[in-house]
């Protein structure tokens, strides 16, 4: 049927058509991904087309590249897509950074004028999202709630409610957020596997391992249900089965996060088989990826001390608890900031805690948030200074200091009573 209606529309044109009806479907649907696949693929086509570039850019914001979208949305306005739609667009690029108060008036004029399904879908979603950006995971959760209740049959909004008690290590509510959505649709294979990294949060290994099983039956082969499969399997005493997934992910794994994790079950492995040498070897090439893991730390320390090396050992011991301690805290301040979300301080704390971690990238954007709050935090401009010219953005840092400079300013001239003349 697709071939008979490209060569009803015409050759290349018609290839255009339908990757842009393609796209236009994906959208509604909310698979941003799809969208952009089907648009990359019709810009072979028409690379500048107004359509094109719009809908990329809508696309890039609906999954979480706002710089992209950024770039795609001014290409649409040069080649002459509709003004009234790309100030919507833009608006929404707001309320989805987390900068609410600038979209105001969009959202006054959305509430006083009847709008369709699919622009309150997206509104709702991009105020949820900007929420989870900032860290506000009280009004997140409230936003959530009402479009739940608007929509108490679509599954994403529910995905990302359990998104907010992952994100505060709430793993009894994600788990049963989880089960919720599986309850009435039990195909969705990304519930499933959220269930089961709760389960194995909560230490329930056989109910986790049966959760990855069912993920794995589907034809699910994405890494984070090979990971989860492999470390139950390493906990049930099936050790081989766990090595060879192991070995996959390591060798053909993008992701950072699913490398080292891989790295540390192999060094479990190689500890439980007494070759403490190539538990060594591979926790080494975690802690490369990742310093900032306790795991990977605490399972190198033991492998150091059965291997004889017990001064190396009790070096990474402490390192190990104090990364552990570190990351209790971390979880200790998002669950905090629930009832405090206004709270600088903590957001600057949470942000050094990344960042001593080796998030630094992380740790700033924690930190960012905190000057939302209070414009002037010094500890936040001190240490975002230092951040930007570690990584030789010189202009950004400049601009942190120069906060700083004129805060110091401020204080000393209220400290000498000098006003001003009046």
């Amino acid at each position: 049927m697709g071939c008979g209606l490209l060569t009803v529309a015409g050759g290349r044109s018609g290839y255009l058509w339908w990757q842009l009806r393609t796209a236009r479907k994906a959208l509604v649907l909310g698979q941003p991904a799809e969208a952009i696949e089907a648009l990359t693929s019709a810009k072979a086509i028409d690379p500048a087309g107004a359509e094109l570039q719009f809908l990329l850019a809508k696309a890039y914001r609906r999954s979480g590249d706002l710089d992209q979208a950024a770039l795609c949305l001014e290409a649409s306005l040069k080649a002459g897509w509709l003004p009234e739609q790309i100030r919507e667009e833009r608006y929404l690029t707001l309320l989805q950074s987390g900068r609410m108060e600038e979209a105001e008036p969009y959202l006054s004029r959305v509430l006083r004028t009847t709008t369709d399904d699919q622009q309150a879908y997206e509104v709702y979603e991009a105020i949820a999202k900007g929420h989870l950006r900032m860290f506000r995971f009280r009004d997140a959760l409230l936003c959530l709630n009402h479009f739940i209740a608007w929509k108490p049959d679509a599954v994403q909004p529910r995905l990302w409610r359990a998104e907010v008690w992952k994100r505060q290590f709430l793993w009894d509510n994600a788990r049963a957020e989880y089960q919720d959505i599986i309850q009435s649709h039990p195909s969705q294979v990304e519930a499933r596997r959220g269930l089961a990294e709760s389960l194995l949060q909560l230490n329930e290994i056989r109910e986790a391992y049966e959760q990855f099983g069912i993920c794995l039956e589907t034809g699910s082969s994405q890494a984070e249900t090979l990971l989860g499969a492999a470390k139950c399997e390493i906990q049930l005493g099936q050790p081989e089965l766990a090595q060879d997934r192991f070995l996959h992910l390591v060798a053909n794994s993008v992701h950072p996060g699913i490398r080292v994790e891989a790295f540390i079950g192999l060094g479990q492995i190689a500890l439980h088989d007494q070759q403490y040498e190539e538990a060594v070897r591979v926790l080494r090439q975690a802690l490369a990826i990742d310093p900032g893991e306790p795991a990977a730390r605490f399972n190198l320390a033991n492998a150091l001390a059965k291997s004889g090396q017990l001064s190396e050992a009790e070096a990474e011991f402490e390192h190990a608890e104090i990364q552990k301690t570190r990351m209790s805290r971390f979880a200790e301040i998002t669950r905090e900031l629930f009832d405090t979300p206004q709270s600088a301080e903590l957001r600057w704390e949470a942000g050094r805690i990344l960042m001593d971690q080796g998030y630094q990238r992380d740790g700033a954007a924690w930190m960012a948030t905190a000057l939302e709050f209070q414009p002037d935090h010094q500890p936040t401009h001190r240490d975002l200074a230092q951040y930007y010219n570690d990584i030789d953005r010189p202009d950004l840092a400049a601009q942190h200091r120069e906060m700083i400079r004129e805060n110091q300013n401020n204080k000393a001239a209220l400290g000498s009573g000098n006003f001003g003349e009046s």
